[in-house]
């Protein structure tokens, strides 16, 4: 995953520099979208190339959308907002992420104490 990000988002950064930010971000979006669709499909016996590949499109279609995003994000607003809007912006993606990850390893550890995965969601996200 992370070598395709680091391999694509160059890519996505250049294309959408000259392309427009619309167009790449959405192949982004696609190719990850469909990675995790396929990752769903994956039985319990899987071979490892496969989802070493399917990691891979899933790390190069968000290399693919994240440069985009962030030039079309930091194109919006004024040149002396933007370390601000930086600031912010990169806070909430790792709290974003952060949160994703505790919930899918409370949901897949056994470190849930018997909740549903719905309680669990709440938990994270509600502070219910």
């Amino acid at each position: 995953m992370t070598v395709g990000m680091a391999i694509f988002g160059p890519i996505g950064g250049k294309l959408s520099d000259k392309h427009g930010s619309k167009g790449i971000a959405t192949i982004g979006l696609v190719m990850s979208a469909s990675a995790i669709f396929m990752l769903t499909t994956i039985s319990a016996y899987f071979v490892y190339t496969e989802m070493a590949v399917l990691l891979f499109v899933f790390g190069a279609g968000y290399g693919m959308f994240n440069a985009p995003n962030a030039s079309a994000l930091m194109s919006s607003v004024p040149p002396e907002d933007r370390g601000g809007l930086w600031n912010v912006f990169n806070f909430e993606k790792r709290r974003i992420n952060r949160k994703h990850g505790d919930f899918l390893y409370d949901t897949h550890s056994g470190n849930d104490g018997g909740a549903s995965p719905y309680t669990i969601y709440r938990t994270h996200w509600c502070g219910c």
